[in-house]
């Protein structure tokens, strides 16, 4: 059996409803007899926003539904289908869909499962961090590209054997069931048979279908190329997507209020405090030499005595958390990247750090970057803002980083998600080039760090 390597998507569709979908499908399938011809199939799937004309024939195939030849042919039901509509709970739904998953590629559902499996070493991941082992060289199954990878996941969380926990993929309840027999099934031994197996899956007792997509080849120098040309890309224009929605209001307010919400990861390392001298609003000059952080922050002040100081302040600390990032990762952003200018200007924390606090507890920065109106439309009626002469000033030295990162982040809302894909290097030069303009401040190493505290990236 040749390994499946194309996953269609069902478009439009959140994944926690794929099985209804489906069911509706085979359900119109067998209304008709079993068979209906392809192009009033074709219609049917259009009338329910269903059809994408580049996917619809792998989505049929996917699903074991053979399409007679000529084309246009008919679409016919196949064994899967008939066994679909045979089940009569929605977790029988769910482990036939997962049995279906596993025999079109049972080394890719080994792979992922064992890397979520918590009690034998593994984590909880995120969609890329996994496609990252996937498209590695300990992975030994055949080459999946990011968007069927993504189109599988879903299938799988549709499957009720993975879910999200937090803003990161683990194992279901049906999932961890699962982890014995998947500890079983021997990797060497399917791939010294795969030549001689059929092309598509068989459930236990069934038929395959009767064509499936040819198989990507794998090889190193494949995946040298695919990750050269990451390298390459990486001064690309960035893609442009539709804006992420905004983060909910009730939400912000209170996790801003919360000053000592702190990850697991900051909560047990002790904030290092130090005085810090009267100073004024005055940034550090620009002539200044750049602040040099090493993995434990800031190089010694006796290297740079010129440089500006880089305030001990975590994201924590001032009230971000992961959650809050996987509601809204262009608010997120746009804010911590705000708090890293504050945070490495040279200015005293007990000045910039309540003014950052306000500005996510009155929701300015957030609504700015969502709503299509002028910043001097946001900022009116910010009464708070205009009774405090230190805030005013402070808000105003940090208007123009405020405006060119409104700008970015809208023209490239897809940002987030490529600084997540990236290798950690690649990450903190990206966020060096585009958030803070390669200005030698520091920020970028700041906010690097802040995230992966988070564990929003990896180290």
């Amino acid at each position: 059996m040749a390994q499946r390597t194309v996953f269609p998507l069902l478009p439009n569709i959140a994944d926690a409803q794929y099985i209804g979908i489906v069911q509706s499908l085979f359900a119109e399938l067998h209304r008709s007899g079993g068979a209906v011809p392809f192009k009033t199939f074709r219609d049917w799937a259009k009338e329910r926003n269903l059809y994408n004309k580049e996917e619809f024939e792998d989505l049929l195939n996917f699903l074991g539904c053979d399409r007679m030849q000529p084309p246009p042919g008919e679409v016919v039901i196949g064994d899967f289908g008939k066994r679909f509509l045979g089940t009569e709970s929605v977790e029988g739904y769910q482990k036939l869909l997962y049995r279906w998953l596993h025999a079109w590629n049972p080394i890719l559902v080994k792979a992922v499962c064992g890397q979520l499996d918590v009690e034998s070493g593994g984590r909880l991941h995120s969609t890329h961090e996994l496609y990252r082992y996937i498209t590695s060289y300990a992975y030994p199954g055949a080459y999946v590209t990011l968007p069927s990878f993504q189109n599988w996941i879903k299938w799988m969380a549709a499957s009720g054997h993975i879910k999200y926990i937090g803003i990161r993929w683990g194992l279901g309840e049906l999932g961890k069931k699962e982890l014995p027999a998947l500890k079983n099934f021997d990797v060497d031994e399917f791939l010294e048979d795969e030549a001689d197996a059929a092309a598509g899956p068989a459930l236990p007792g069934g038929t395959p279908p009767a064509t499936s997509p040819a198989p990507a080849t794998r090889s190193d120098a494949g995946v040298k190329a695919a990750a050269g040309a990451r390298d390459d890309n990486l001064d690309e224009d960035l893609p442009d997507e539709p804006p992420s929605a905004p983060i909910p209001e009730e939400t912000l307010g209170r996790s801003a209020e919360t000053v000592d919400d702190r990850s697991p990861a900051t909560s047990q390392r002790p904030v290092a405090t130090r005085a810090v001298p009267a100073a004024s609003l005055t940034p550090a000059p620009s002539h200044a030499p750049p602040v040099m952080l090493t993995a434990a922050g800031p190089a010694s002040p006796a290297w740079f005595p010129a440089g500006p100081v880089v305030d001990p302040a975590s994201a924590a600390e001032l009230g971000f958390t992961a959650v809050q990032y996987g509601e809204s990762p262009s608010v997120f952003l746009f804010e911590l990247a705000v708090a890293a200018r504050f945070a490495t200007s040279g200015i005293p924390g007990v000045t910039w750090r309540p003014l950052m606090q306000a500005l996510r507890r009155e929701r300015l920065l957030a609504r700015y970057l969502s709503e299509d109106r002028p910043f001097e439309d946001v900022v009116e009626g910010a009464t708070w803002l205009d009774a405090d002469a230190g805030f005013r000033a402070l808000f105003g030295w940090a208007a123009l980083d405020v405006m060119r990162l409104r700008r970015l982040l809208r023209l490239h809302p897809a940002l987030p998600t490529r600084l997540e894909e990236l290798r950690p290097a690649e990450t903190l030069m990206l966020a060096h080039d585009k958030l803070f303009a390669g200005t030698p401040t520091g920020a970028a190493f700041w906010l690097h760090r802040q995230m992966v505290l988070l564990e929003l990236w990896d180290a």
